[in-house]
């Protein structure tokens, strides 16, 4: 069996109220502590993402998982899928074109 090395790391904006309010919603329905969390502010995000994304990090939550970046409706998806019932059937929403649900989570953000 393949095991993960290190649990997937969700970046998000330390001065952003919603951001904030998002990381504890996630910390109260995860089925069982799944995210390592780190605000685009912190030493991690310094080692992890370039200097050009930090100067203007995005009105978006990033998750970092297996080397590879999710952003806006993706990474949510990513979420939705280690969260409790009923949060977990966002995962649907995949049938959405991309940019459609980009859209959805830019009005939300």
């Amino acid at each position: 069996m393949n095991k993960r090395k290190e649990n997937p790391i969700l970046f998000f904006d330390g001065y952003c109220n919603l951001c904030s309010g998002t990381v504890n919603f996630i910390l109260k329905k995860e089925k069982e502590p799944y995210y390592n969390f780190a605000s685009f502010q912190s030493k991690t995000a310094k080692n992890l993402l370039s200097e050009e994304f930090l100067a203007e990090p995005p009105a978006t939550i990033v998750v970092f998982d297996n080397s590879m970046f999710y952003i806006q409706s993706e990474a949510a998806l990513q979420i939705a899928r280690h969260l409790k019932f009923p949060w977990n059937t966002l995962q649907a929403l995949k049938i959405l074109p991309i940019k459609l649900r980009d859209a959805i989570y830019q009005w939300v953000a």
